[in-house]
């Protein structure tokens, strides 16, 4: 595969940042992104766009084996007993130390590599301010489920009419029912924003455009509502929910 075209680096390096990037093209990207400063960029941009997000996580408790994990790691390294594999200094090391940890979950994943993989990909703050100057100006919202998991991930150009949703980990759909996604305005009733897909992804066509809409919303939520219905507002229990916030 030739790594040149545009929508194709913007998108693995969007999926790198989100933590959905995995198994061999994760590791050849990383590979890439060691020699070349382009990729980088998209790497820094994509981390300066979904920081912001990183507050719509709630806090992870750590289980009781964390520690044992830290105190296991961090000695096997301080003597000299690691392997290539088990380098600090690289992402792969804390991302695999805390998958076996039990903390790595899609509900984090981006927040947890803002964290651990920016520092060690960013050339220069100049460059980051600079492309970061570059990003459209959007809307972004990041939902999660009951358990602080990333399900949804929603996005639109501030002056589009196209919302587009990602699918970051399936919701069950009671049988005879319909997901569907929610604005809750600082004032007034929520409104509907569109049918949920059941997997990946999906364009919802807006009456308006971003800016008319969602300025003026902090928050999404997803709730389950019977097929065929005409239905103007939430009735079930929301799902889904988390913040929706504006980048510029």
């Amino acid at each position: 595969m030739r790594y040149t075209h545009p929508e194709l680096l913007d998108h693995l390096a969007a999926s790198y940042v989100l933590g959905t990037l995995q198994g061999r093209a994760r590791r050849r990207f990383e590979v890439l992104l060691k020699d070349r400063n382009d990729i980088a960029a998209l790497v820094n941009a994509w981390h300066t766009r979904l920081q912001p997000l990183a507050v719509s996580v709630p806090p992870v408790q750590p289980s009781a084996g964390v520690w044992e994990a830290v105190v296991q790691k961090t000695t096997s390294v301080a003597n000299g007993k690691s392997k290539a594999s088990s380098n600090p200094q690289t992402p792969s090391f804390w991302w695999n130390w805390l998958k076996s940890a039990g903390l790595v979950g899609a509900g984090f994943a981006a927040a947890l590599l803002i964290i651990t993989v920016a520092p060690l990909t960013l050339t220069s703050v100049d460059k980051v301010a600079e492309q970061a100057q570059k990003l459209p100006q959007s809307y972004v919202g990041l939902l999660t489920d009951a358990n602080g998991q990333a399900a949804v991930l929603a996005s639109s150009l501030r002056q589009g009419k196209v919302l587009t949703v990602k699918i970051l980990k399936p919701t069950p759909i009671p049988a005879g029912s319909q997901l569907l996604l929610w604005a809750l305005p600082n004032e007034g009733a929520p409104f509907l924003l569109g049918v949920l897909p059941e997997k990946k992804s999906a364009v919802i066509q807006m009456p308006a455009t971003s800016e008319q809409l969602l300025a003026q919303v902090p928050r999404l939520i997803v709730t389950a509502e019977p097929l065929g219905n005409a239905t103007v507002k939430p009735t079930g229990t929301p799902l889904l929910s988390g913040h929706c916030v504006k980048l510029w």
